[in-house]
């Protein structure tokens, strides 16, 4: 993705990052409550409370960065959150998970924050993009071959990954019911609208509107993960782990059904726009070779050499 990153852009968001601002208030303030809400509202088991609440704490998914590319948002502003969102992971997901995480699902259970997964999941941000970067300045035609490739690569592997991903987990239905099921991805799916809506009261442009949307939904479900899997004992830790699995298969569900749609559409409109333009071909064509015949007719006389005395040609 760092090839396809513009530096001017970048500046401009470290300069004004109002942006980035609006997005650490949908990903730091709103998806931890909201997960809350959402796993009281619902009534859920605690630990299956618990491991919603984590993955509300964990935001800057690297698939954001993907579907970011895929719906024409802002790729610069997508990468800068990511990268911003991880920093602030060290100090904001340490005081929810120990405030309102402590008091409302652990009591005495020390919660284990992987600082050193967070600083991996940092580098690996960091390190393509850096190393994208280079290989553009190096190489500046580069950046235009990788534009006309990266979105039609991109959708085939999201692709490959949503059928890949409905067999490996089906076996995640065994594990909870169906309320859960179907109410647990509603973390994502309303940070999408939360996050869009919550741009465009700040009047950002649709690019941005976008892009802090799918940030917004888009969790870090490996860093929760990894939280719930060395927080628990066993066979909670099991159990807990469960709810990061859902909502990472279901979160991109409404995203797919988007991208569908505009495959379809723009197939549609495409065969709408040729049988457009041969209709109006196809008379054009008639009226141009009738005004040629009329034009071969209707020669003038002193044209073809003849003097103005001379004889009328008859035509047969």
């Amino acid at each position: 993705m760092g090839i396809l990153l513009d530096v001017g852009v970048l500046k401009e968001l470290i300069k004004r990052p109002i942006q980035v601002l609006i997005g650490f208030v949908c990903q730091y303030g709103m998806m931890p409550i909201l997960a809350y809400t959402i796993s009281k509202l619902f009534r859920y088991d605690p630990l299956y409370g618990l491991g919603l609440f984590v993955v509300g704490c964990c935001p800057g998914g690297s698939a954001s960065n993907q579907w970011t590319v895929i719906f024409d948002g802002d790729l610069n502003l997508s990468v800068f959150m990511s990268f911003a969102s991880t920093v602030a992971s060290f100090f904001m997901m340490p005081f929810w998970l120990y405030t309102l995480g402590q008091y409302a699902y652990l009591e005495e259970l020390k919660i284990r924050i992987p600082f050193l997964n967070l600083a991996q999941s940092l580098l690996t941000i960091i390190a393509p993009v850096g190393i994208g970067m280079l290989l553009v300045h190096c190489i500046p035609k580069l950046k235009s071959i990788i534009q006309r490739i990266v979105k039609p690569t991109l959708i085939l592997i999201i692709f490959y990954f949503f059928v890949f991903g409905a067999f490996a987990n089906y076996y995640l239905l065994r594990y909870i019911d169906l309320r859960t099921a179907l109410t647990a991805p509603l973390l994502p799916w309303l940070g999408f609208g939360l996050g869009g809506f919550l741009a465009w009261v700040f009047k950002q442009d649709e690019k941005r509107i976008i892009t802090i949307g799918i940030e917004t939904g888009i969790q870090n479900v490996g860093i929760a993960f990894m939280i719930l899997l060395y927080s628990l004992p066993a066979p909670d830790n099991s159990q807990a782990t469960v709810m990061p699995l859902v909502v990472a298969y279901l979160s991109n569900q409404p995203l797919y059904i988007l991208l569908i749609y505009q495959i379809i559409r723009r197939k549609c409109c495409k065969s709408e726009k040729s049988v457009d333009t041969l209709s109006k071909t196809t008379p054009e064509l008639s009226e141009v070779k009738s005004e040629v015949l009329d034009n071969e007719i209707s020669i003038p006389l002193t044209a073809a050499g003849l003097s103005a005395g001379s004889e009328p040609i008859k035509i047969v």
